[in-house]
C-alpha cells in the first residue's frame, strides 16, 4: 500500500504555493501520493508526476468567506459535516496518514481513532527559511512515524531494471507495511563484458539518494540488497563503496540461492491454500523458479532470463518508429533456457508470478487509474490475457504503451519482452492461468526479521 498525504490549503501566497509544490516533489520521489484539495492554480504543479501529485476539485466554498456569506448557519454546519464524512472515507480508502491544512475546522474534525497525523500549515512556514525542501519533507514524515511505535525498517532491492523500497514496522512477529515505492533505474541497461555503464550507475545513485534520504526520517534501520546484475558486475564497487562512504550502509549482494529463499519466504504463507506451488520471479537480469510442497522448498533455479538482459540483446530493441521488434530467435532462446529446469515431479502445482511485468499487466487489465497493490495481489492472469497484450503492445509506440500503464510507465520499453517470457513459462508448464503476487524479496527479509532469525540467517 502506498502512503498518501492530504493537502487542504486555501488562500496561500504565491511564494508559499511554489514552496508547497517543491515539498510535494520531494515526497513524490519516493512514491508518496499527495492529494491536493486546494485553490492553488494547477500551473504551479506543471511538470510533476501526476501519478503521485493529484489535484482534486477546488476546496468547497464551505470554508471561504465567499461561501459563508449569507449562508444559513444550520445549513452550513450540516454541509460541512457531510463534507468531513466523505473526506474521512476518502482518507481511509487511500491510506492517508498525514493531513496538512490551514483550515482549523477541518483539522479539528479528525480524531485520534483514525491514526492520522494532522499538521497545521499555519505554523509550518516558520521552518521554511531554515530548512531545505528535503528537510521539511523529512520533518513531515518524522511526525507520521510516531504513530508506528515498533521498530521500523526500510528494505531496498536494487535490481537490474528497478529499485524497490518498502517501509514497514515489525512487532510481535507481525509486519505492518507503511509504504512502498519503486523507480526504474535501468542499472543493467547496455551492460557489456560485465561492466555497468556510467549512466546506469548515475541513475541508481540518484534513486538511492532519494530513497535513503527520506528513509532516514522514518525508519530505524536501512537494508540494501543487490541481485542479478550486482552479482555479475565487475564494477559494482562504484555503488557499494559509495553507499559505505556516503551513508555508512553495507550493500548486501545476495546469491541466487538466497534470492530464491527470500522470494519463497515472502510468498509461501500468502498462498498457503495451495499445497504445491511454483513461483517464478521475473527480474531485469534473471528469473527465479521456486518449487514448494507444503512448507518444504523442493527445488530452486535461477536462469539468466531477465527483461533488461533480453531486451538489450540484438533483436529485442525498439525500431526507429518506437514499435517493438521481436524476432523468433528470442523465443527459441527463452525455450532453451527454460529447458535447463530439472524440477521434481508435481501433481497439481499452482503457478504464481512475481515482478513488475505481471503486476503491471494485472493493473492494465483492471484499468486502474492509479496502481493499487491490494487490487493487484492474488489476481489471476490467463494465457489469453498474455497473448492479447503481447500482440497489442507490439503494434504500439512506447508513448502509447506508457499511456496505458498506471504504474512505472518507463517500463514500456521492456514490457513486451517480459510478456514474451511469461507466455513461454506458461507454455513450458502447460498451464492456462497463473496468480499474481506483489510481494518480492524485500518481504522475505521482513519475514526473517519478524521470525526473530535476522537476515544473517540467509544473507
Amino acid at each position: 500500500m502506498n502512503l498518501s498525504i492530504g493537502f487542504y490549503l486555501i488562500g496561500l501566497h504565491e511564494s508559499h504555493q511554489k514552496r508547497v509544490a517543491r515539498i510535494i516533489n520531494e515526497l513524490n520521489k519516493v512514491g508518496i501520493r499527495c492529494y491536493l484539495s486546494t485553490d492553488i492554480k494547477p500551473q504551479v504543479f506543471f511538470g510533476q508526476n501526476h501519478q503521485y501529485c493529484i489535484l482534486r476539485k477546488d476546496i468547497p466554498h464551505l470554508f471561504s468567506g465567499e461561501g459563508i456569506q449569507g449562508q444559513d448557519p444550520a445549513v452550513l454546519k450540516r454541509l460541512r459535516q457531510e463534507y468531513f464524512r466523505k473526506e474521512k472515507e476518502f482518507r481511509v480508502k487511500r491510506n492517508m496518514k498525514i493531513i496538512i491544512s490551514n483550515i482549523p475546522e477541518l483539522l479539528n474534525s479528525i480524531t485520534g481513532k483514525e491514526r492520522v497525523v494532522t499538521i497545521d500549515y499555519n505554523v509550518m512556514p516558520v521552518y521554511f527559511h531554515n530548512l531545505t525542501n528535503l528537510q521539511v519533507s523529512g520533518a513531515i514524515l518524522k511526525r507520521m512515524a510516531d504513530i508506528f511505535p515498533a521498530r521500523r525498517y526500510a528494505v531496498l532491492d536494487v535490481g537490474t531494471n528497478n529499485i524497490l523500497m518498502v517501509w514497514a514496522e515489525v512487532s510481535e512477529g507481525k509486519i505492518n507495511v507503511i509504504h512502498r515505492g519503486t523507480r526504474i533505474s535501468s542499472l543493467g541497461k547496455n551492460m557489456h563484458d560485465n561492466m555497468l555503464t556510467t549512466e546506469g550507475i548515475r541513475r541508481a545513485k540518484w534513486i538511492l539518494t532519494d530513497f535513503i534520504s527520506l528513509s532516514k526520517y522514518v525508519c530505524d534501520e536501512i537494508i540494501i540488497l543487490g541481485t542479478s546484475c550486482s552479482r555479475e558486475s565487475k564494477n559494482i564497487d562504484m555503488i557499494s563503496n559509495w553507499l559505505r562512504k556516503k551513508y555508512d550502509l553495507p550493500y548486501k549482494i545476495i546469491t541466487e540461492e538466497e534470492e530464491a529463499q527470500l522470494a519463497g519466504l515472502a510468498n509461501r504463507n500468502l498462498f498457503a491454500e495451495h499445497n504445491e506451488l511454483i513461483l517464478f520471479d521475473i527480474g531485469g537480469g534473471s528469473t527465479e523458479f521456486i518449487y514448494y510442497r507444503g512448507d518444504e522448498m523442493l527445488y530452486h533455479k535461477s536462469l539468466s532470463l531477465g527483461i533488461r538482459r533480453l531486451t538489450s540483446r540484438k533483436g529485442g530493441r525498439y525500431n526507429i518508429k518506437g514499435t517493438q521488434n521481436i524476432k523468433p530467435d528470442k523465443r527459441d532462446e527463452i525455450r532453451r533456457m527454460l529447458a535447463e529446469l530439472e524440477p521434481p515431479s508435481m501433481d497439481q502445482a499452482t503457478l504464481v508470478g512475481i515482478g513488475g511485468t505481471v503486476t503491471n499487466i494485472s493493473a492494465v487489465k483492471q484499468r486502474l487509474h492509479y496502481y493499487d497493490s491490494k487490487a493487484v495481489h492474488k489476481t489471476m492472469l490467463t494465457k489469453e490475457d498474455i497473448e492479447y497484450y503481447l500482440e497489442h503492445f507490439k503494434n504500439l509506440t512506447l508513448r502509447q504503451i506508457a499511456a496505458l500503464m498506471p504504474f512505472e510507465p518507463l517500463r514500456a520499453d521492456v514490457i513486451t519482452t517480459g510478456l514474451m517470457i511469461v507466455l513461454e513459462i506458461m507454455e513450458h508448464f502447460e498451464v492456462e492461468h497463473f496468480f499474481v503476487s506483489d510481494y518480492g524479496i524485500q518481504f522475505g527479509i521482513l519475514e526473517l526479521i519478524a521470525s526473530g532469525k535476522g537476515i544473517e540467517s540467509i544473507c
